[in-house]
């Protein structure tokens, strides 16, 4: 019989795959529409105004892929949480403001037919801009062709 003179350390990784779904952590939110799922999701708000209303505003990576292509896009997004304006680097240069029942866009992207915008309407509005909110859709001609996915970090 031998007998062990050392320490052994076994370490027990797990990988658990995310849920589809919102992912936030302390630096960005992932939100995903399309692909077989919701076809329109909020950003959580909390995480909105944290990101996006500073002096900086935040940046939002949109990736579109369907069936035959992919594509994607950066801008910026700015809003003044006390007073519920805000604007884009897509708006050319115009100020929008939250909550007054008019869905604005705030950056698009599109292959063909397929799209993902993300509007200052919310899901819980069914889509209007009644609260303040910004939400994210996937739109095409096959909508669980269309994987739309958008990343908002600060």
């Amino acid at each position: 019989m031998r007998t062990a003179t050392g320490l052994s350390v076994i370490l027990l990784c797990l990988t658990i795959a995310p849920a589809r779904g919102d992912e936030v952590d302390l630096s960005r939110v992932i939100v995903h529409a399309g692909g077989g799922g919701p076809n329109l999701v909020d950003f959580p708000l909390a995480q909105t105004q944290r990101f996006c209303g500073d002096e900086d505003g935040c940046q939002v990576v949109i990736t579109l892929k369907n069936l035959a292509f992919g594509k994607t896009t950066t801008g910026r997004l700015h809003l003044d949480v006390g007073t519920g304006v805000w604007f884009s680097s897509a708006t050319g240069g115009a100020f929008f403001q939250e909550a007054d029942d008019t869905p604005n866009e705030a950056l698009r992207l599109d292959i063909s037919t397929d799209n993902c915008v993300i509007r200052d309407g919310e899901l819980a509005s069914a889509g209007d801009d009644l609260a303040p909110g910004f939400s994210f859709g996937a739109s095409g001609a096959n909508q669980i062709d269309v994987n739309c996915t958008a990343v908002m970090s600060d």
